[in-house]
């Protein structure tokens, strides 16, 4: 069995609620903090073998970096099934089985916060 390992991450500042993000998509702060993930961990868009988007559909324009055919293939957090608290820990989960079940190597469990957060991380099957 092939293990699965966090290479790097992004997410957005803390802010207060409504602050500084107040007029930012959640998906436009999912965008961005996937886009800087991908930078820090030196994967290009085109080597993710996997997304998986929560809360939200992705569709902002800007996103179109990454495959549609190898985002979200079974639903993001809401479809996953959405547990409080813990939604980032199912997505990640999600996206390393469906990693090892396609054989893939590199794969993205992104989370647009409602209220102005975005968080991003990029894994790699070794």
């Amino acid at each position: 069995m092939k293990n699965v390992y966090l290479i790097d991450g992004a997410r957005t500042a803390f802010t207060k609620f409504g602050g500084s993000f107040a007029n930012t998509s959640a998906t436009q702060l999912g965008t961005a903090t996937a886009i800087e993930a991908l930078k820090r961990s030196n994967v290009k868009p085109e080597q993710v073998d996997h997304v998986i988007y929560g809360n939200v559909i992705h569709t902002e324009k800007n996103a179109s970096y990454l495959n549609k055919e190898k985002t979200n293939v079974h639903g993001g957090a809401i479809a996953l099934g959405h547990p409080v608290g813990v939604s980032g820990a199912r997505i990640l989960l999600s996206v390393a089985r469906e990693l090892r079940r396609r054989q893939g190597k590199y794969a993205i469990a992104s989370l647009c916060i409602w209220g102005g957060q975005g968080i991003a991380t990029v894994i790699e099957r070794v």
